[in-house]
C-alpha cells in the first residue's frame, strides 16, 4: 500500500499541515530546511496510507488510544475510532520520538498510538509504556552516544518493518 508523509506542526488549535510528500526522506529534508531558515521548530512527520476506492478497500474501525508524555512530565491521553482497513492491527500502532517544542535538537517526549480492545483505558499502563520508551531513548542518547535524529530514525525504522 502506498503511503504519504505529512509534515505537521503545532497541536490542538494551532495544529497545521505544512506539506505532503511521497517519501519520508523528502519530508525530513523539508523539516531540515525550515529549521535552518529559523522557522517554527516543532515539526512532526505523520505517515498515512493512500486509499483508492477502486482498490476495493474495506474500512474497519478500531478503537485506538493516543498517549503523549513529554520530558517535563506533561501527560495526555485520549481515545478515538480509526479506520484501518485491511492492514494488520500492528500497523495501526505508532511510536514516535518527539523533538523539544522550542529546542529542536533536544528530546521533547514520546507519542504512542495503540489499538485497544476494551472500553476502559488503563491510564497508568500507558503512562508506564511511555516512561519506559522515554528511558530507553535517554539511554541511547546519554549512554550510547546516539544523536536524537538517530534515535528518531531508529523508531521510525522499527515502525515501518
Amino acid at each position: 500500500m502506498k503511503k504519504v508523509f505529512i509534515v505537521t506542526s503545532g497541536s490542538y488549535s494551532d495544529y497545521c499541515i505544512n506539506s505532503v510528500f511521497q517519501s519520508e526522506k523528502k519530508a525530513q529534508e523539508y523539516i531540515d530546511l525550515m529549521e535552518k531558515r529559523g522557522s517554527y521548530s516543532n515539526y512532526d512527520i505523520e505517515v498515512h496510507n493512500i486509499v483508492d476506492a477502486s482498490d476495493g478497500y474495506k474500512l474497519k474501525e478500531y478503537k485506538v488510544v493516543d498517549v503523549l508524555l513529554l520530558v517535563d512530565g506533561t501527560f495526555s491521553i485520549s481515545d478515538h475510532l480509526k479506520n484501518t482497513g485491511d492492514m494488520p492491527l500492528e500497523d495501526a500502532e505508532i511510536t514516535r520520538i518527539l523533538r523539544h517544542h522550542y529546542y529542536s535538537k533536544s528530546l521533547g517526549g514520546v507519542k504512542i498510538q495503540r489499538v485497544i480492545q476494551s472500553a476502559v483505558i488503563d491510564e497508568e499502563k500507558y503512562r508506564k509504556i511511555c516512561a519506559d520508551i522515554l528511558a530507553e531513548v535517554k539511554y541511547l542518547i546519554d549512554v550510547e552516544g546516539r544523536s536524537l535524529q538517530d534515535v528518531i530514525n531508529l523508531y521510525a525504522k522499527e515502525a515501518s518493518e
